[in-house]
């Protein structure tokens, strides 16, 4: 049985669920948990009455019952909220998966039964976040947090062994050996935290690197930044090094939103642009399912909430808006609540980047994505 708690979500996580293979049906639950929620035990409420519907509709009765009952008594007597906004949940009717995340967000409410995890709503979650390293630097310490999923950790704390600086008379050229020595300890400093900063990247693998301290600190320690840190770098963050941990989580966060929309404002001006010239772009939810069905999309652009009804073949996974049998293998094509999440799906296993943006945003879209190559077009 694959068993996993309280788990941060992460892309190789999401993969790892996506690509989990089962004979039985999977249930994935999705709760909001907010504290007042939880107080008032509304969730066990929001949960039965759920289970009742799923109950009512499914032909796996005991099997369905069996998962249901595991779900409820995890809900009563292990759950634990720990200051987390969102819930989810995926378990297969043969027991052989339970996976629980907690988000830093409320989700809407849902219960679903199908052939493989449901999982649209948590990779939107982790569309929203990037994983974002802080350094704070002054000449003698520096303090380097993580930003990820809205939560701040201070992960490392550095102090060199960087001499004061004094003043100097009497013998000539003291002053100046003095001096010399304290630039080559701040230097050491400098290189001590850049060392560092180059060893999380390569074992956290962050996203993004923000830079904190007074202008002339940070100018001075840039030079030591190895060329993949200096890649990552997407500004500087006005605190000095003693700032307080909330006033650095809601700069991180400032940072983090202006990213995120600079990042699909960027996205949809080059599909704009691609689109103006009848270039490789697909747009709208037919063009999309097509160009998914050659491997064809390098970036795929959703807005969120998004939602059509569709079609996918259980055997090769062609995607369609149409009812009738797969063109390539002939079988009949089985009916999608959420043809958009098995498009998000199959184009983070395809390894296209996928992004969210606004429903205001996309109003004209709904679903596009610029093209690795132009597909062949299937009637």
């Amino acid at each position: 049985m694959v068993k996993y708690y309280m788990l941060y979500i992460t892309y190789p996580a999401l993969q790892r669920l996506i690509g989990f293979k089962s004979r039985s049906p999977i249930i994935s639950l999705y709760l909001d948990t907010s504290r007042e929620k939880i107080a008032r035990g509304v969730h066990i409420k929001i949960f039965k009455d759920m289970a009742k519907t799923i109950r009512a509709k499914n032909e796996e009765k005991s099997s369905v019952d069996d998962s249901l009952r595991r779900i409820q008594d995890y809900l009563r007597f292990e759950f634990r909220r720990n200051d987390k906004n969102g819930l989810a949940l995926f378990t297969s009717l043969d027991a052989q998966l339970w996976e629980v995340f907690q988000l830093p967000e409320p989700v809407p409410d849902a219960l679903v039964i199908e052939s493989h995890p449901y999982v649209k709503p948590l990779f939107a979650i982790l569309d929203r976040y990037r994983r974002f390293c802080i350094v704070l630097i002054d000449q003698r310490k520096a303090r380097i947090l993580e930003l990820f999923l809205g939560e701040i950790e201070e992960i490392r704390e550095i102090e060199g062994n960087t001499l004061h600086q004094v003043k100097t008379s009497g013998w000539k050229g003291y002053g100046e050996k003095i001096h010399h020595h304290i630039e080559e300890s701040i230097t050491r400093h400098f290189r001590e935290v850049a060392d560092t900063l180059l060893a999380l990247l390569r074992e956290n693998h962050f996203d993004f690197l923000l830079l904190g301290g007074t202008e002339e600190n940070v100018s001075a320690f840039l030079p030591f930044l190895h060329t993949s840190l200096k890649e990552k770098i997407i500004g500087t963050l006005p605190v000095d090094y003693k700032a307080d941990i909330q006033e650095i989580l809601r700069l991180g966060k400032k940072a983090e939103r202006k990213e995120k929309e600079e990042r699909v404002g960027k996205i949809l001006k080059r599909i704009l642009e691609e689109k103006t010239k009848e270039g490789l772009v697909s747009v709208g939810l037919p063009s999309v399912l097509n160009a998914l069905n050659f491997a064809a999309i390098q970036v795929l652009l959703v807005a969120e909430e998004y939602r059509e009804e569709g079609y996918k073949c259980p055997s090769c996974g062609y995607l369609s808006l149409k009812e009738g049998d797969c063109p390539h293998c002939k079988k009949k094509m089985e009916k999608k609540l959420d043809i958009v999440e098995e498009a998000v799906e199959t184009a983070i296993l395809q390894d296209a980047q996928v992004e969210y943006g606004s429903k205001g945003l996309l109003k004209d879209f709904g679903i596009t994505g610029l093209l690795r190559f132009r597909p062949p077009h299937h009637a």
